[in-house]
């Protein structure tokens, strides 16, 4: 092998070297991803904890939740929601180089309560919502 092709493959394998480093979700940087789920248990109480990602919860005239999840990142993606008997645990941690957004659509006369650290929370349909 020539002094010319042994730097062409050398620099052929840093490029692809840096290409695998910069994928870091399904091969493209940056990546969105969403997932929509109905619960169709009765859910009572909605639990926020986490980081720095957006929640937003309407309450009106549906007879199941739904749950949209958006995720955008460049590493692990975290767990995604939980459910312990009738109440929906929302946790809007997710790593590094990550963030995750959540848009709940519940019936009337669900609680919800918790914390973010960074994250918009906003609750729409109550008439005077209470906040814990």
């Amino acid at each position: 092998m020539t002094t010319t092709l042994i730097r062409r493959a050398a620099v052929l394998a840093l490029i692809a070297a840096s290409t695998t480093a910069l994928t870091g979700c399904a091969g493209v940087i940056g990546a969105k991803m969403t997932y929509d789920d109905t619960e169709k248990g009765k859910i009572t109480d909605i639990v926020l904890t986490g980081g720095s990602g957006d929640v937003t919860v309407t309450s009106g005239d549906v007879t199941e939740t739904s749950i949209r999840r958006v995720i955008r990142r460049s590493s692990n993606p975290g767990s995604p929601y939980t459910l312990d008997g009738t109440t929906l645990n929302i946790d809007t941690s997710c790593g590094p180089n990550c963030s995750v957004s959540y848009e709940i659509k519940t019936p009337t006369g669900v609680n919800v309560r918790g914390k973010e650290h960074s994250g918009d929370i906003v609750l729409k349909g109550w008439a005077s919502p209470t906040w814990s």
